[in-house]
């Protein structure tokens, strides 16, 4: 197998294995919402229902992938001086 090759399925294999922790983070975060406020709509309904309490669920696991992505690929912190070279244009 040639080195570029390899390199390629290396970097995709990682922005898979990326992407699919973004998922369970944002799946963690509807369970960790859907755990109580299912049973009390079950209770409160007398029965299995369609309302608020999905859009709730739903709400938490995008805020849960947002809050995660933003952690993951946020901009490491640069010095004064790397912050001017950049501004300058001259990558460091």
């Amino acid at each position: 197998m040639r080195k570029q090759t390899k390199r390629r399925l290396i970097r995709y294999f990682a922005i898979a294995v990326l992407f699919l922790s973004e998922i369970a983070a944002a799946v963690a975060a509807g369970a960790l919402v859907a755990a109580p406020l299912l049973p009390w709509a079950y209770r409160v309904r007398g029965g299995w229902g369609v309302g608020g309490e999905w859009g709730l669920i739903l709400a938490a696991a995008v805020l849960g992938y947002t809050i995660y992505h933003r952690w993951l690929f946020r901009e490491p912190e640069r010095s004064k001086y790397e912050r001017n070279q950049r501004r300058r244009g001259r990558a460091l």
